[in-house]
């Protein structure tokens, strides 16, 4: 085995987009995003002697004040089922390797990463890496749609509420519609104003959701679901398609007509194009613990669990010093300014 970082598209994808519940956050189109948005890109990949990959690992610059800056790793590295386990611990000590060397050379304040799977964790661990668990970056709890049973079984294990407003708003007139028509990327951000207005979170500028659509678009991999109702848009949720996975990233929706139960509708329809297109899961991408009532994901999460779905539970967000005191300061600051 050997680490290069000299990677194609096509053998990346091949990996990537075939794994089970295969992130996004790993996909090639993905890290063109992230370019496009000012955090360079690297990727390395640990092949066999035939040249396959047998693990890949998509790295993000994010710069810091002061000239400092993070290496970050979301959702990986991404393992092939051809990996012997007996041959994980050096593949994963190659990684590492060449992700330190990495970050030193630019100088990185640290490193950042998710790990997919407890062994994951254990394994860096057992390499000598003191890891630190911080706030989580991308959600470590989510809800996850197993779209394998019919339709009918699908509506049937909806919460009783839910289904009488998917009723509601399909026979009040409200109409839905997956698009990848550039336009409706201009509704989507005048709802998601509207939206954090009345919800108190601060969104993304438009430039950023703009780099998302012209880069994820390319490929087929983003598009909106919208309901209309009398020519206005009520409800506009961005949507990821990719490997075997359609995940509902943001979502946003208008003050006006709420009666109509418009995002119940967008929901199951949604789920429906998902099953149709013979997708295997529906992430609803992010939810609150049970026992946290007031967390401010609470509301939210009680409208996701009204479709069904199990919870899973990723290991959360972790980083590595490189610069002892450096991070340390960091820290400190991060956490007045929380």
């Amino acid at each position: 085995m050997h680490v290069t970082h000299q990677v194609t598209k096509d053998k990346w994808e091949a990996l990537v987009a075939t794994h089970n519940q295969a992130s996004f956050l790993q996909a090639w189109a993905w890290g063109e995003f992230q370019a496009a948005a000012g955090r360079p890109v690297y990727r390395l990949a640990v092949t066999d002697e035939r040249g396959q990959y047998l693990a890949a690992a998509q790295f993000f610059f994010h710069p810091l004040p002061f000239g400092q800056r993070y290496l970050y790793l979301p959702r990986g590295p991404v393992w092939s089922a051809n990996l012997l386990a007996s041959n994980k611990k050096e593949a994963t000590r190659l990684l590492a390797d060449h992700w330190l060397a990495l970050a030193k050379e630019k100088r990185a304040m640290f490193l950042r990463f998710e790990p997919l799977t407890f062994d994951d964790h254990q394994e860096w661990l057992s390499l000598g890496y003191h890891l630190k668990r911080v706030a989580d970056v991308q959600p470590s709890r989510t809800r996850l749609l197993d779209l394998s049973i019919s339709e009918d079984e699908l509506l049937k294990n909806f919460h009783q509420k839910t289904r009488y407003n998917i009723k509601l708003a399909a026979k009040k007139g409200v109409g839905v519609e997956l698009t990848t028509d550039p336009q409706a990327l201009t509704d989507f951000f005048q709802l998601l104003n509207q939206t954090a207005k009345r919800d108190g979170f601060q969104p993304h500028p438009e430039s950023y959701y703009q780099k998302m659509w012209h880069s994820l678009s390319v490929d087929g991999k983003i598009k909106i679901a919208r309901a209309r109702y009398q020519n206005r848009t009520l409800v506009s949720n961005l949507i990821i398609v990719y490997g075997d996975t359609v995940t509902y990233l943001h979502g946003a929706s208008s003050d006006q007509d709420r009666q109509l139960m418009a995002p119940h509708l967008t929901q199951w329809e949604t789920i429906k194009y998902a099953k149709k297109l013979g997708y295997k899961y529906y992430d609803f991408w992010g939810v609150a613990s049970a026992d946290k009532p007031r967390h401010h994901l609470a509301g939210v999460t009680r409208f996701k669990a009204g479709f069904d779905g199990h919870e899973v539970v990723y290991l959360g967000t972790f980083e590595l010093a490189l610069k002892s005191v450096t991070y340390l300061g960091y820290l400190f600051f991060r956490k007045l300014r929380r």
